[in-house]
């Protein structure tokens, strides 16, 4: 889903920027794009066996409504059919998404969430850019554990400016610490 509410300064992606705050125009776009792609899926060549995984990524997949995802994957069930049990993956960054709206994506069949935290250091993730801060960070593994998403998978970014070896160990501590079943580290 290539919409971010701000673009990391990392990132090479293409996406658009939509800003921090939800407006009418912003799900409009959105509405749009999951139409398009909608009639994408619908003109794509059916396959002779169901989807195994579906995999949101981003963008930020999580500024996504739950009827606009509920849109997407019924489009990709009655194309393709999706496996009862397919791995159902999004990526997430903490602060974008709320109890409700992860329970109804857990309710649609996603069973992995890969939490973009990047590092549990304020000071680096104001300087590379992202929106949130450690606050969102427990926040969203909190929300994650509650609604028992039954796969949860957690992003790291080692060589981060001006992060030091003893903030990438304290990221890597945590994370250990965090009942995480996956860890992706870039």
């Amino acid at each position: 889903m290539p919409f971010c509410r701000r673009r990391c300064y990392y990132c090479d992606f293409p996406v658009s920027v939509v800003g921090d705050k939800a407006t009418q125009s912003t799900s409009s776009m959105i509405d749009q794009y999951v139409e398009v792609l909608c009639q994408e899926i619908n003109i794509t060549p059916p396959t002779t066996s169901s989807l195994d995984t579906v995999f949101f990524g981003g963008g930020t997949p999580s500024l996504l409504t739950v009827e606009q995802l509920a849109k997407i994957l019924d489009t990709l069930d009655r194309r393709f059919g999706i496996a009862a049990d397919a791995e159902i993956s999004m990526e997430m960054d903490p602060g974008t998404f709320n109890k409700d709206q992860l329970t109804g994506y857990r309710d649609l069949g996603v069973n992995r969430v890969s939490l973009g935290v990047q590092a549990f250091q304020d000071k680096l993730l104001s300087n590379c850019g992202r929106t949130h801060d450690s606050k969102d960070i427990v926040t969203a593994i909190e929300l994650i554990h509650q609604v028992e998403v039954p796969e949860f998978s957690l992003d790291l970014i080692s060589g981060l400016p001006a992060q030091t070896l003893e903030q990438w160990q304290e990221s890597l501590e945590i994370t250990v610490k965090i009942a995480t079943t996956h860890i992706s580290s870039y």
